[in-house]
């Protein structure tokens, strides 16, 4: 019966060890969520730390950009970029008038190399018709002396052409050629079944030409259908 009565003690004692740890085990599974570093809204200290710091620059950020100085510093930035703006749109309507210049210069330096000499021209156009008109008198005069006269006169003349070709100048004799009223000019027309209507079929003044611009138009007579 002793012995009964041992084994029981050391039961309840196991027993009550038992329920202790039990217990114990209880209130660990159901302990605060503080004691593990945590906050009822279920992020940790630190992390609630880091989100405080981070509002609290956001906010320090929002005053910042609401200050008035940065307000004004704003408004000088947006007018010095559109002086900016202005002063290359300004730029490149310089260098654009520049380069029209230069071209247009060049034009006219152009221009006046190939017409420079266009009033030259044009006051030994008088003494060309007068050596022509010589040359045709003496072609019906007879005589010896009236050939030798005649072969000098068509010399100077050849010579005189031939210098003012090496500048530019060309002759504009049409003779069988359609009638072109930006080379020629009609002083006559002449009923004719011999031609096509609007063929030059005599040529009553030569014209000239300096490169491509008429001096003179050449003075014709030009054909019409009878």
């Amino acid at each position: 019966m002793a012995t009964n009565d041992n084994d029981k003690k050391d039961w309840d004692a196991v027993a009550g060890v038992q329920d202790e740890q039990s217990a114990s085990d209880g209130e660990t599974e159901h302990a605060p969520a503080e004691e593990e570093g945590l906050t009822y809204d279920g992020i940790t200290d630190d992390e609630k730390l880091v989100f405080d710091s981070s509002e609290a620059e956001m906010n320090t950020d929002n005053t910042a950009l609401n200050h008035p100085d940065h307000i004004a510093l704003q408004a000088k930035l947006a007018e010095v970029e559109q002086e900016l703006h202005q002063q290359k749109d300004s730029s490149l309507r310089i260098m654009a008038d520049a380069e029209n210049i230069k071209q247009r210069s060049a034009r006219d330096v152009e221009k006046a190399r190939k017409f420079g000499l266009q009033k030259f021209v044009e006051d030994l156009l008088s003494v060309l018709d007068s050596l022509d008109q010589a040359i045709q008198m003496t072609e019906q005069a007879a005589g010896e002396e009236s050939t030798s006269h005649l072969e000098g006169m068509k010399l100077t003349q050849k010579m005189l052409l031939d210098a003012m070709v090496k500048h530019g100048v060309q002759v504009v004799e049409p003779q069988g050629e359609n009638f072109d009223p930006n080379m020629h000019e009609a002083i006559k027309m002449e009923q004719t079944d011999e031609h096509p209507p609007g063929t030059v079929i005599a040529v009553f003044q030569k014209g000239y030409q300096l490169h491509d611009r008429v001096v003179r138009p050449a003075r014709v007579v030009v054909a019409k259908a009878p």
